[in-house]
């Protein structure tokens, strides 16, 4: 959790917004685009 947040903030990403993104992505993700989910591939949410 601790490298995900730091990630997250090094990237200027919320860390909560961040963290909550993938999991309501996560059921309609298939397995090859999984690494958009990381935080220097994120798009915010629309």
């Amino acid at each position: 959790m601790f490298s995900l947040n730091s990630s997250a903030k090094r990237n200027q990403i919320e860390p909560t917004a961040y963290l909550n993104d993938p999991f309501t992505r996560l059921p309609e993700t298939s397995t090859d685009k999984l690494t958009q989910s990381l935080p220097d591939h994120r798009q915010p949410p629309a």
